[in-house]
């Protein structure tokens, strides 16, 4: 797998993109069966309070299983990345809008920065239109509530009552 040496190329304001091997990626791997390479755009930089920033995206197309009708759905997988590249825990852990990753050795393995963000993007309903699909739950309500009059086992003394008088 490729290191890379992100405050490096921040000082440089590279622009890095590429194909990666579907099996470089364990994880994101075992949810579906990809179609092809893993394709990456990251553009590197510094931002105006010193941090070093990673953006871009990484694309991917996946069959991923629909739970509902047990079929597989082409989906074309597109993940934004944003995030920091922090060196501690605890100054990740100060970034309040933005994600970030702790890289302590000065280099971080390509993969670690994009395998978590394509992970987070698969989306959890598959089916490109859910209602069309034909495991749908199919719900029917009643056009109107009918209450049913059941008799009233304590009428009779109400009768009795009104009787005496």
């Amino acid at each position: 797998m490729e290191a890379l040496a992100p405050k490096k190329l921040c000082r440089k304001q590279a622009l890095i993109k590429g194909c990666l091997q579907i099996s470089d990626f364990p994880r994101y791997g075992q949810l579906g069966r990809s179609g092809g390479n893993v394709e990456f755009r990251l553009g590197f930089a510094f931002d105006e309070q010193g941090l070093a920033i990673v953006k871009g995206e990484v694309r991917n197309q996946i069959s991923l299983v629909c739970q509902r009708c047990l079929e597989e759905v082409p989906h074309n997988l597109v993940a934004r990345i944003e995030m920091a590249i922090v060196a501690s825990e605890e100054h990740a852990s100060e970034l309040e809008k933005l994600d970030s990753v702790v890289v302590e050795d000065d280099t971080v393995a390509l993969v670690d920065l994009l395998e978590d963000d394509l992970i987070l993007s698969v989306p959890e309903q598959v089916c490109p239109n859910p209602e069309a699909c034909k495991f749908t739950p199919q719900f029917q309500f009643p056009e109107e509530i009918v209450e049913e009059k059941r008799p009233n086992p304590f009428e009779v003394l109400g009768i009795l009552k009104s009787d005496k008088n």
